[in-house]
C-alpha cells in the first residue's frame, strides 16, 4: 500500500501544479458529514460539518451482495459513530481508504454508507440531491474499481505476466466524433478488456464491456466518476489516474499524459470554470442520451434509486443549460417531444429482459419507468410532428428535484392513428406489413424470455416523420399507446412501446407507382386514411 500511496501523491502533486482546471488543493464546502481520519493510531470518527470548508477524499465502491454489505450508519448508531469508529469495524476497503487519505495529508473522507443515515428517508433524499457537490468538490475520488465488495480491499493482485498497456475503460463520448477517450492500463491474465469488447456502437455492448471491472457494472458509480475532478482507480492489476487535465497508469511510471484535446464531452460539460467554446462541443442532447444509455445498461439494486442515481449528473447539467426549461423524469423540457423516442435496448444483439418496477417512480413515457437497458437511435432527422404542451408532476421527495416522482403527466398535441393489433418484433419478422403499402414495426417496452405472443390494440402518436426523396418512402417514428381513462374530457394513455411506420411501395411490381410519388404530402394522406388518423390533444401518464 505504501508504494501506491507514494505514486498517488506524485500524481496529485503533478495535477495541483500543472492543471488549473482541476482547482489545485483549495478548500471546498464539506458534505453534511465526513469521516475525520486523524493520524495513524487514532480512531476515525463521524464529523458533522455544519457548512465548514476543507479538503476531503470521496470513496466510490461496490456495496456487494447482502452478506458482504459494508458497515453503515443508521439512526441507532449515529451518536456512537460521532464519538469514534473502531478500526476493527472498518472493512478492508474502508480501512485502506482511511490510510490513503491520511498519507495524502487530507483530513476528511466521505463514504456513502457511513456518511448518509441509511434508515432515514429524509436524510437519504437530501444527501442524494447533494451528490453532485460531494464528488465535484472532493480533492480526490478513490475508486475501488477492481473490487466487487468492500471486503476485498483497494489493492488487487497484480498479474505476473508483463503485458503492454491496453484500453481498460472508456470515459464518455469524444469531443468531435464517436471516438472514446480512453484510460490505459496493463491487462491481467484473465481480464477481458475493452479492446476485446469494442464495437462501433459502444452502448450496444455496454453490458459486456462493464464486466471488465466490477465497479463499472453499477449504476450509482457512473455519476461518481463523471462528477469527479480527480479519480484514482484501483483497477485489477494496477493504478490508473484520471483527472480533468491528464491521465496515467503505473506502467507509464509517474508521468501523466496530457489529454491534448481528447477531453470527453462529459469532462467539458462538468469542468469547473471551463472557458471552452460551447459551439465546439458536441450536441448536449446527444451527450445526455448517451449518458442514459450507458447508465441503464448498468445494474441497480433498488428500482426506486434509478432517477436519484443520476440526479447529480442532471443537477450539474442543469447549471450548464439554464435555457432548457427544467428537468423532469429523466427528460429535459427543451428536448420534448424528441427525447420520447427511446426504446428497449435490444435490436440485433443479446436479448436483455426488461420490466416495469413494482412501485411507481416515473411515468410510462420516461425511460426510467423500464428496468433494463434503454437505447436511443442516431441523431433524429425529419420533421417534428407533435407538440409537448404541458408537463405536471409531483416529486417523491421535495428535497431532490431531480429524483423519483409520485406522479407525472405529459400533455401532447399531434396526429393520433388507430393502428390496432401489434406484435413485438421478437415474435415475428423485423418489419410486419399490416396493410400494404404501410409497414409497422412495434418494439414493446417490456420483454422477457418466454413471454406470451400477445396482441395489443394500440394507437400511434406521430412524433417524427422523414421523407426520403430517393426511395420515395415516408418514415414515421412515434409512440405506441394504450388507452387508460379520460379526465375532464381529455383521453389519457400509457406508453407501451415505440412504433415506426414505413409508408411506400415495397415490391418491384410497385416501381411505377413509386415513381409517381412526388411529395411527402401524398404519403401522409395514404397512412392517415389507412389508420383513420386525426389531430388530437391527449395526456400520457
Amino acid at each position: 500500500m505504501r508504494h501506491a500511496q507514494a505514486r498517488i501523491a506524485q500524481w496529485m502533486e503533478d495535477c495541483k501544479r500543472n492543471h488549473p482546471n482541476c482547482l489545485g488543493g483549495a478548500p471546498m464546502p464539506l458534505p453534511t458529514r465526513v469521516i475525520a481520519v486523524g493520524t495513524e493510531g487514532a480512531e476515525p470518527f463521524l464529523y458533522e460539518t455544519k457548512g465548514a470548508m476543507g479538503q476531503y477524499t470521496a470513496l466510490s465502491h461496490c456495496w456487494g451482495p447482502p452478506d458482504k454489505r459494508p458497515p453503515t450508519t443508521v439512526r441507532a448508531n449515529l451518536s456512537v459513530r460521532k464519538r469514534g469508529i473502531p478500526i476493527g469495524e472498518l472493512s478492508p476497503t474502508f480501512l485502506e481508504a482511511v490510510q490513503l487519505t491520511r498519507a495524502l495529508g487530507i483530513p476528511y473522507l466521505w463514504i456513502d454508507s457511513l456518511c448518509i443515515i441509511q434508515d432515514d428517508e429524509r436524510d437519504w433524499a437530501r444527501e442524494a440531491a447533494r451528490m453532485a457537490d460531494v464528488y465535484t468538490n472532493a480533492a480526490l475520488t478513490i475508486s475501488a474499481t477492481g473490487a466487487a465488495d468492500s471486503k476485498v480491499g483497494l489493492l488487487q493482485p497484480v498479474s505476473s505476466r508483463k503485458l503492454p498497456p491496453s484500453m481498460l475503460l472508456d470515459t464518455g463520448p469524444g469531443e468531435a466524433s464517436e471516438e472514446l477517450r480512453r484510460i490505459y492500463g496493463r491487462r491481467t491474465d484473465l481480464q477481458e478488456t475493452i479492446d476485446d469488447l469494442f464495437a462501433p456502437h459502444i452502448v450496444e455492448r455496454s453490458a459486456a464491456r462493464d464486466n471488465a471491472e466490477p465497479l463499472f457494472s453499477r449504476a450509482w458509480t457512473l455519476q461518481e466518476w463523471v462528477l469527479s475532478r480527480r479519480v484514482v482507480h484501483f483497477a485489477t492489476g494496477e493504478l490508473l489516474w484520471d483527472c480533468l487535465g491528464a491521465e496515467g497508469c503505473e506502467c507509464q511510471g509517474a508521468r501523466l499524459v496530457p489529454r491534448q484535446g481528447r477531453h470527453g464531452i462529459w469532462r467539458r460539460v462538468f469542468e469547473p470554470g471551463s472557458e471552452v467554446d460551447k459551439n465546439r462541443l458536441e450536441d448536449p442532447e446527444w451527450v445526455w442520451r448517451k449518458t442514459v444509455m450507458i447508465f441503464t445498461s448498468r445494474q441497480i439494486t433498488y428500482d426506486s434509486d434509478k432517477l436519484p442515481a443520476l440526479s447529480g449528473v442532471a443537477k450539474s447539467l442543469a447549471a450548464e443549460r439554464p435555457a432548457d426549461g427544467g428537468y423532469i423524469a429523466g427528460h429535459w423540457r427543451s428536448e420534448l417531444p424528441l427525447s420520447l423516442l427511446w426504446r428497449r435496448g435490444y435490436m440485433f444483439g443479446t436479448k436483455t429482459p426488461t420490466s416495469r418496477p413494482a412501485k411507481y417512480h416515473a411515468p410510462s413515457w420516461s425511460w426510467a419507468s423500464v428496468n433494463g437497458p434503454i437505447w436511443y437511435g442516431d441523431q433524429h432527422r425529419g420533421d417534428i410532428c407533435c407538440k409537448a404542451l404541458d408537463v405536471s408532476y409531483e416529486l417523491a421527495s421535495p428535497l431532490n428535484p431531480y429524483g423519483a416522482l409520485q406522479s407525472a403527466s405529459l400533455v401532447v398535441s399531434g396526429m393520433i392513428a388507430n393502428v390496432g393489433g401489434c406484435v413485438d418484433i421478437d415474435h415475428e419478422d423485423l418489419t410486419r406489413g399490416l396493410r400494404k403499402p404501410v409497414d409497422v414495426m412495434f418494439i414493446s417496452d417490456i420483454w422477457e424470455e418466454g413471454m406470451a405472443r400477445t396482441t395489443q390494440d394500440v394507437v400511434f402518436l406521430l412524433v417524427l416523420s422523414e421523407w426520403d426523396s430517393y426511395s420515395r418512402e415516408l418514415r414515421c417514428d412515434g409512440l405506441a399507446l394504450l388507452a387508460a381513462d379520460s379526465v375532464g374530457g381529455v383521453d389519457r394513455f400509457t406508453r407501451v412501446g415505440k412504433l415506426s411506420l414505413t409508408v411506400g411501395p415495397r415490391t418491384g411490381a410497385e416501381k411505377k407507382w413509386r415513381k409517381s410519388i412526388k411529395s411527402k404530402a401524398e404519403l401522409d394522406e395514404i397512412w392517415m386514411a389507412e389508420f383513420r388518423a386525426s389531430e388530437r390533444t391527449i395526456i400520457i401518464i
